[in-house]
């Protein structure tokens, strides 16, 4: 089985609370990549970006789309893995990726709950962990897909976290089905 929680930190360093100074609020606009089968209320124009890493399955892409603003970020990305690489248990799959991302931000696992996506109900989790001397949250839903592991995050203050601009971004994510 692959190591996913590093994926996210690794693709995430070089936009996590960027000084780029953006409107807090926008208007909310719809985001669908083309070859992403996601939809997604972004507040603005995301950047884009792709990295790849290296996993004990092989190469993997990473499909990375960003709105920064200032102390906080929205983040979406996914990453299709080579077949017969995903464990067939998606839950374990899903701990290992919040695992893994918990370990590199060295914070610590505050909310986990199940959640689906899509028609087929694919697994999810819905997490919370809390890091950093200024207690920063990273909030987000991690869905699996079949091969494809999605990551719909917000990064940023507890009071960012818990606002209903970040509820309505989490809550917007669906698949193109």
């Amino acid at each position: 089985m692959i190591r996913f929680g590093s994926v996210l930190l690794v693709a995430l360093a070089p936009f996590a609370f960027a000084a780029e100074d953006k409107k807090d609020e926008k208007k909310v606009a719809p985001f669908a990549p083309k070859d992403g089968r996601f939809s997604v209320a972004f507040p603005d124009k995301p950047t884009e970006k792709t990295n790849k890493i290296a996993t004990a399955g092989g190469e993997v892409a990473v499909y990375i789309f960003t709105v920064d603003q200032k102390d906080k970020a929205l983040i979406v990305t996914y990453s299709d893995y080579p077949a017969g690489s995903v464990d067939a248990d998606a839950e374990k799959v899903l701990t290992g990726v919040i695992d893994g991302n918990a370990k590199s931000l060295k914070g610590k696992v505050t909310a986990n709950e199940k959640l689906t996506v899509g028609k087929k109900n694919h697994p999810g989790r819905e997490v919370r962990i809390e890091f950093g001397e200024k207690k920063q949250v990273y909030r987000a839903r991690v869905y699996l897909v079949g091969a494809r592991l999605y990551q719909v995050v917000a990064l940023g203050s507890e009071e960012f976290a818990k606002s209903k601009a970040v509820d309505d971004y989490l809550k917007s994510f669906a698949l193109v089905e």
